[in-house]
């Protein structure tokens, strides 16, 4: 009994120490938690300053939802809007009004977070937002994509600089050049009508009075009927031109066979008649384009080596590789090809190769290849074949449309 009192004896003085000892640590570990908290708190405060410290408005996105994980302080300032009304909120919601994301709705902007999303990289755009009281903002923006731990973009910084001042004025000298656009268009269709009415006269005067005009007679109406159909084919290029360099683009993930296959069903008979064979690799990339842009980019390097190929045209290729940020369109062909010194100059307004002199043409086709290229972000190069034939190479940017990564991407080239 002795023993068992003595052991319950010393349990008791156990715990007897080790509550004085916790008691006497007790200040110590309060403290501890308390410089703890303060440093969190410190680092937390340091990283909204760091924030709150960035001139542009910042967005932190969830990039499945397109949901508002946090803002800066000049994204509030931006949108006249406090926090509570901005964390949570879809970011369509917040900045367009709208009640679902960019990309179902009909519009002619491209959605940075589903650039960046679908690229994996930095996306570039301009934007027009809302802000509260229903006036346009204007907005540089950069989507950054943040990777998760398999590799899936999960998170997107969201920065836009606001460039509205800027935009404004830009608007009022666009307004003003508008003018002399709109008096282009109209000399182009009035230019046009004349000249299809000429051919059509000639036409019927050929048809119905050809034995009277004899082998002279006939020769005229022939070369009014050419100089008519130049005249029209000068006025769609003019258009298609302006086109290329004016109207606004829509960014979208396009299929390059589907455009290839079309192409090649168009130009199927010519080529057929020709003897020319169509040929193409690597072309099941999807690219972050304007599909009527490309199509027509790649339709102008075709009849380009069509009308220019010479007798001895026996091929066209499109190709497609992937080189650093940007995809890179070859259209090759093995025809008369195009003398270094032509090179350096062919893609200006109203070129034409020294091999060309007979040829009919507008010279206005590469000019329209290179505004497109520039306006994906890319440019356009020539690399004369060995003895014959020519390959143009056409970069896109992946991530933009600006013309600083055509610029880039010339260097790379």
């Amino acid at each position: 009994m002795d023993v068992h009192m003595s052991e319950s004896n010393e349990k008791r003085e156990k715990r007897s120490r080790r509550k004085r000892f916790a008691e006497s640590n007790k200040p110590e570990k309060e403290q501890a938690c308390t410089q703890q908290s303060e440093l969190l708190k410190a680092l937390l405060e340091e990283k909204e300053s760091i924030i709150d410290g960035i001139s542009d408005a910042l967005m932190l996105l969830d990039a499945r939802t397109y949901q508002i994980i946090d803002v800066n302080q000049a994204f509030l300032n931006s949108y006249q809007l406090g926090r509570d009304q901005v964390i949570g909120k879809s970011c369509h919601k917040i900045t367009h009004n709208f009640e679902k994301p960019c990309s179902q709705v009909e519009t002619q902007e491209s959605c940075p977070l589903e650039g960046a999303v679908f690229t994996g990289q930095p996306f570039h755009v301009e934007h027009v937002h809302q802000a509260k009281d229903g006036s346009e903002l204007y907005f540089e923006i950069t989507a950054y994509p943040i990777m998760g731990p398999k590799g899936e973009v999960n998170r997107i910084i969201h920065l836009a600089r606001d460039v509205t001042a800027r935009k404004k004025a830009e608007n009022a000298l666009r307004e003003s050049s508008e003018k002399v656009k709109l008096f282009a268009y109209s000399v182009a269709h009035d230019l046009k009508s004349p000249a299809v009415a000429i051919y059509g006269l000639a036409r019927l005067l050929k048809e119905k009075h050809g034995h009277v005009l004899g082998d002279k007679g006939q020769r005229h109406c022939e070369q009014i009927l050419r100089a008519a159909r130049d005249i029209v084919e000068l006025v769609e290029k003019i258009n298609m031109y302006i086109a290329a360099r004016e109207v606004s683009l829509r960014f979208e993930p396009i299929h390059l066979k589907d455009i290839v296959k079309n192409l090649k069903e168009e130009f199927s008979a010519q080529m057929e008649m020709r003897q020319v064979r169509w040929l193409d690799s690597d072309v099941n990339a999807v690219i972050w384009a304007d599909g009527v842009s490309l199509t027509r980019l790649l339709r102008n390097l075709v009849e380009n080596a069509l009308n220019y190929g010479g007798d001895g045209l026996r091929e066209i290729e499109i190709r497609h590789r992937e080189e650093g940020g940007y995809h890179i369109l070859s259209v090759r062909d093995d025809g008369i090809g195009v003398s270094t010194e032509a090179s350096s100059r062919i893609f200006g307004l109203f070129e034409r190769g020294t091999t060309s002199e007979q040829i009919h043409g507008s010279g206005l086709g590469l000019a329209i290849v290179r505004e497109i290229a520039e306006h994906h972000g890319g440019k356009v190069w020539i690399q004369p074949g060995e003895g014959k034939g020519v390959t143009f190479h056409v970069s896109f940017g992946k991530g933009s449309g600006s013309v600083e990564s055509g610029k880039q991407a010339g260097k790379a080239a």
